[in-house]
């Protein structure tokens, strides 16, 4: 059993000065710097950080995606505008594009529904979290 707690294992690691300071800084008095950073792998949480991460990666697609989705409802809906005004200089006039319009900005209020729903649970991920 004596054995078993003797500590034969080293772990090498290379920091900046400025690393070194700030890991001194934070070790309490009378403690070692082994031992603070025992403490500080044992009171780890993981799970936390496990989850922040995915939580990025979400959040990072779903930008991505809504940004695209957005560019594309901004050329279709620049595309209508110039049609419009065209009629306009000829004296046509059009409704199509009208409807068209409306169809773009139906689409873009769903697509604003599912980033106000993605937001209010990303706030709820932060604020359970934030007091870490």
């Amino acid at each position: 059993m004596k054995n078993e707690r003797k500590k034969n294992r080293r772990i090498y690691i290379r920091v900046t000065e400025d690393e070194y300071k700030m890991i001194k800084d934070k070790v309490s008095e009378g403690m070692t710097i082994s031992a603070f950073i025992l403490y500080a792998v044992a009171h780890f949480d993981d799970k936390y950080y496990k989850k922040r991460i995915d939580v990025m990666t979400e959040s990072g697609a779903a930008f991505k995606a809504w940004t695209a989705q957005l560019g594309k409802f901004a050329n279709n809906i620049n595309a209508i505008a110039n049609y419009c005004n065209r009629c306009e200089l000829l004296g046509i006039d059009d409704v199509e594009p009208v409807k068209e319009t409306g169809k773009y900005v139906r689409e873009m209020e769903s697509l604003f529904a599912e980033i106000r729903s993605f937001h209010t649970r990303f706030l709820g991920f932060i604020s359970r979290y934030k007091r870490r």
